[in-house]
This record gives structure tokens, C-alpha cells and sequence, in this order.
């Protein structure tokens, strides 16, 4: 769970939370941004010998070890609702229901985590307040489903260079500038901390460096090139009439 790209605060929260005994724990998102991910890699962060974890599934996608998990078959009326209600049965630790799709399965799975029971689902939403009023709109209970709920979390997938086979790339002065334009002139001015280059200097800012986009050294020598310029003006003829004349 810690190589899932969390900042620090939820990160912290999100462990906190797996902690406690019973309740409702959600993630939520577009098709595609993880959230399947995310519950199995939270699974894996309790999962040990004296935790009875079920999880209900469609389709199957992550196996772990010492889950029981069971793939719904809703073409012969195996839905998440009928797989809930045996799980009930079973009296697990934590229940890990694949998609919250209609009343039934949420209303279940609300139960479920008043009952002594911490539940994981997924809800395809873009926000975290969306989510309450998704479920609210679904006819739940307001009062049990704010006594349940212990978090929600919202994610999508960041686009990121290839740690294996990314390439440092110097780019010029104009695609430079187009940089300084996405992240703001802030993130380019000041002075950093041990700088010796004067309080107006300008410095690349660290998540272009770290990105391999432009190195501090290739950025300093660009600026030194282009103040050199700028200090050297080309003569006009007013001065040239009176470098002849002295």
C-alpha cells in the first residue's frame, strides 16, 4: 500500500482506518482508476492467519492468499446481493464487496458494517461528497449510513514516465518557458535554500528536475546565455555616429 502513490495524509488516514473493527470503507472513481487496486493492496495491509476476509467479486482480478473470494454470476441470479447474504451467514472479519450496484447491495453492506463487520466497496463517482449524495439518492437510511461510513477515498491515475526506460531530455528555451507557464512564474523565482545566485535568481522548479525534463545545470547555463544577451544590446547608429566622431 505504500508504493500506491497516496500522499502522506491520506496514506496516514487510510491506515488508521483499517484499524478499526467494523465499519464502511469506499473508493471511488471512473472505470479504469484503480479502485479494485487499491482495496486488494488495503486487504493486504490486515490480511493475516487470524482474519477471515471474503471478498465478492466480478470479475475476479487480484488473488491473494488467504482470501476467500467468490465471482458473482448474475446471469443465473448470483448477484452481489444473494453473495452478501451467505457471507452474513458466515460471520467474516471483513467483507470486500466489488461494486455497490443498487439498494439491495448497499443497504447489505451498511448492515453488514453495523454489525461488527468492516466492509470495502467501490462506487463510480468522481468525488467524495458525490459519493454520500450517490448513496442518499439510492433511498439508504442517513442515520446508519453516517454511523457506518469510516472513509472515503477518491482517486484517478496519474500519468507517469517509465522508471526503466526513461531518458533525460534538455529541453530549449521556448518548451522551457512553456514549463514556467504550466507551473506558475512562483515556482521559478526565488531563492532556494544554500543558493548563491542572488535573490532575483530564477531556478527550474523539482518536479521538472526530478521528472528528467531539464537538468539545474543545463537551466543555469540557458539563463546565463540569455542575460549575456541582454546585457549586450546591439549598437544603434546614434552611438556609432559618436564613436566616429571621439
Amino acid at each position: 500500500m505504500d508504493d500506491m502513490g497516496l500522499n502522506e495524509r491520506n496514506l496516514r488516514v487510510l491506515k488508521r482506518i483499517l484499524t478499526q473493527p467494523y465499519g464502511l470503507i469506499l473508493v471511488v472513481g471512473p472505470t479504469g482508476s484503480g479502485k479494485t487496486t487499491t482495496l486488494h493492496s488495503a486487504l493486504d495491509h490486515i490480511n493475516n492467519p487470524g482474519v477471515k476476509i471474503w471478498t465478492a467479486e466480478d470479475p475476479v482480478e487480484i488473488t491473494q492468499p488467504g482470501l476467500r473470494q467468490v465471482e458473482v454470476k448474475p446471469r443465473i441470479g448470483l448477484d452481489f446481493a444473494r453473495v452478501m447474504r451467505a457471507f452474513l451467514r458466515a460471520d467474516p472479519d471483513v467483507i470486500m464487496i466489488g461494486e455497490m450496484r443498487d439498494h439491495e447491495t448497499a443497504s447489505i453492506g451498511i448492515e453488514a458494517s453495523l454489525t461488527g463487520h468492516l466492509v470495502f466497496s467501490t462506487l463510480h463517482t468522481n468525488s467524495a461528497p458525490e459519493t454520500v449524495t450517490r448513496l442518499l439518492d439510492m433511498g439508504l437510511n442517513p442515520l446508519n449510513f453516517s454511523d457506518a461510513l469510516l472513509g472515503i477515498l477518491a482517486q484517478r491515475l496519474v500519468r507517469r514516465l517509465c522508471t526503466g526506460c526513461r531518458q533525460a531530455y534538455h529541453p530549449s528555451l521556448d518548451e522551457f518557458e512553456e514549463l514556467q507557464a504550466a507551473y506558475g512564474p512562483e515556482a521559478f523565482s526565488g531563492r532556494s535554500s544554500g543558493s548563491t545566485d542572488g535573490p532575483n535568481a530564477m531556478h527550474a522548479p523539482e518536479p521538472a528536475i526530478k521528472a528528467g525534463w531539464v537538468s539545474m545545470s543545463c537551466w543555469k547555463a540557458r539563463r546565463a546565455s540569455r542575460d549575456s544577451s541582454r546585457k549586450k544590446p546591439p549598437p544603434t547608429r546614434y552611438s556609432n555616429r559618436q564613436s566616429k566622431r571621439g
